[in-house]
């Protein structure tokens, strides 16, 4: 199904009689859900990969132990880019977003 689709079934048309099939609303649901927990799953073997990357480097782990700023400069970051993309989730296109989601 793509994304067009889901989008149709999610917001249908009117019909003249105003029915809402209420099975199509389930299985685009389930569909949906679907996709999110497939970026939800996406995000944390990147996250587990990136812990094993890291623990297994050890001039990162000994530039993490002797400057405690730079965690904390990491952690800003990661805060700011969750600012930046909710305030600009409506006007990113589904490429630009992807990528920060990633980053």
């Amino acid at each position: 199904m793509t994304e067009k689709e889901l989008y149709n079934s999610i917001y249908p048309k009117q019909e003249s009689s105003g029915i809402i099939y209420e099975k199509d609303l389930q299985k685009s649901f389930s569909i949906l859900m679907g996709k999110v927990y497939l970026w939800m799953t996406l995000a944390l073997l990147i996250t587990g990969f990136t812990a094993y990357s890291v623990a297994q480097s050890v001039s990162l782990m000994s530039a993490m132990f002797e400057h405690p700023l730079m965690v904390f400069g990491i952690c800003g970051t990661e805060i700011a880019l969750v600012f930046i993309i909710s305030s600009r989730i409506r006007k990113l296109g589904l490429t630009q977003a992807t990528i920060l989601f990633i980053l």
